[in-house]
């Protein structure tokens, strides 16, 4: 072997040493600030930056504490769990999901009641359950955007989407320690609008409230095998499974706009029978 060939195998043997290294390190800092809470509870003193339901909502429902959860569409987004806190004296955590469907619910419940290493003995007391009948009348198996898999099952081989992602790296472990901001988990998802949106403009400016009523009434029970599959398969099971859990479940109130459509699309009697459903 000629000394050419020996520098150049020196040289990828570095390479890929300082690779291996900077994997490691990587890994290592995921794994040890864990900003998904995909391993253990939340560091004290971590200004964790919580924003993305789809890929935190399941380590936060493993691994944090709580005795009460929020659960439901963005209905439920800017209920405070301090709230919770002042007027039953419970520890809720808000576990919501933008239009979600009964499945995003079903797939929440999974890991609120699934084994927990941090807290192998809580016990959920109450679960606040915002019904919307719009979305159950889809599929049961219908989630509003494609899960991140590797951050619900239990397949430890495919965290690598995790342990070596960059935006988890850099814009979820290493930004806030440049730049903190304390985290109050009361408000998390919160959509915070200012007074200018909350006028009959902006409301009625994406809102078309002279089109052309549908001709054909919906059929007055056009929803219901779809919501009673859905309560069957996605949500009855949890109740009936937990009984020392108190399910309060409520209907979040829609606008006066949504009944607009409702008219206007000929499906009110349909719509009346899904909440008669539920």
């Amino acid at each position: 072997m000629s000394i050419s060939d020996k520098k150049i195998k020196k040289f990828i043997l570095i390479i890929a040493i300082i690779l291996v290294l900077a994997l490691g390190i990587c890994a290592s800092i995921v794994a040890y600030i864990d900003p998904f809470f995909h391993y253990h509870k939340p560091l004290e003193g971590f200004n964790y930056v919580i924003d993305n339901q789809l890929t935190q909502n399941p380590g936060m429902a493993q691994n944090f504490d709580y005795d009460s959860v929020i659960l439901g569409s963005s209905m439920t987004v800017n209920f405070e769990t301090d709230w919770f806190k002042e007027l039953m004296d419970l520890n809720t955590i808000k576990l919501s999901y933008s239009s979600a469907y009964p499945r995003d619910i079903a797939n929440i419940m999974s890991k609120i009641y699934g084994p927990s290493k941090e807290y192998p003995n809580r016990v959920v007391k109450k679960v606040f359950l915002g019904l919307d009948v719009i979305t159950y009348s889809g599929a049961v198996d219908e989630t509003k955007y494609p899960l991140p898999e590797y951050l619900y099952d239990q397949n430890p081989i495919n965290d690598v989407k995790y342990l070596w992602n960059k935006d988890v790296l850099l814009n979820y472990c290493l930004r806030p320690i440049v730049d903190p901001e304390p985290t109050n988990l009361s408000h998390i998802y919160a959509r915070w609008w200012t007074d200018e949106y909350y006028c009959e403009e902006w409301v009625l400016r994406n809102h078309d409230m002279i089109r052309t009523k549908r001709a054909d009434e919906l059929d007055a029970h056009a929803f219901d095998e779809a919501i009673n599959l859905n309560l069957e398969v996605n949500i009855i099971p949890y109740i009936e499974s937990h009984p020392e859990t108190e399910f309060e479940i409520f209907y979040p109130p829609y606008s006066i706009l949504f009944w607009n459509d409702v008219v206007m699309n000929n499906h009110l009697e349909a719509t009346m029978n899904a909440y008669l459903c539920t």
